[in-house]
């Protein structure tokens, strides 16, 4: 399965205090936190995520971090030319089996696009249920995201210590806590 996942779409909506960046909030710190997760969380799977980059100076090639190489099924895109949500559109158009693709976003640009080709897509904050085992992948899809069991508290516990060494400041380890102890907030209906 290829996962094409709207960067920013994820991060601002885990990792809310990284939209104010004069208030502690490290848009690398929180990138490379998404990536860890998204690594340990789909293993088996492939994915593209796109950041977008198109108004950044100075210019996105160079915010590459040599740190992403590390995470070998994930292809980390800065959009540089266009914005993300164009991006995501225009790569869909290079691919046939669009069954074998999700889109993940909340934006409904992307998820239109991605509607009119038949790729399916998964909102964001569904996804982000997923990720952390608040919610169980949808079986008629085959989807492998991540154990099909829900956690328990104590194995959220376990991995939420695990993530906490990685993270040197307090309100990164501050910021981890709420998003592993607390299930996402959901649109209303």
């Amino acid at each position: 399965m290829l996962y094409i996942i709207d960067g920013y779409n994820l991060l601002f909506i885990m990792y809310p205090e990284t939209k104010n960046r004069t208030k502690g909030g490290s848009l690398e710190s929180a990138r490379l936190r998404i990536l860890n997760l998204l690594s340990n969380s789909l293993p088996n799977d492939s994915i593209l995520i796109v950041f977008d980059a198109k108004n950044h100076s100075p210019p996105a090639k160079s915010l590459h971090n040599p740190e992403y190489d590390q995470f070998v099924n994930i292809k980390v895109v800065f959009s540089h030319e266009e914005i993300a949500d164009d991006f995501i559109t225009t790569t869909l158009k290079a691919y046939s089996n669009y069954k074998a693709i999700t889109v993940i976003s909340s934006d409904h640009r992307v998820q239109k696009g991605s509607k009119a080709r038949g790729c399916p897509f998964m909102e964001t904050e569904q996804f982000i249920d997923i990720l952390l085992g608040f919610k169980t992948p949808p079986s008629e899809k085959g989807d492998s995201l991540v154990n099909s069991t829900k956690k328990s508290d104590e194995e959220l516990q376990l991995e939420l210590a695990a993530e906490k060494e990685i993270f040197e400041s307090s309100e990164e380890k501050d910021s981890l806590l709420v998003v592993f102890s607390q299930k996402p907030k959901r649109k209303r209906n």
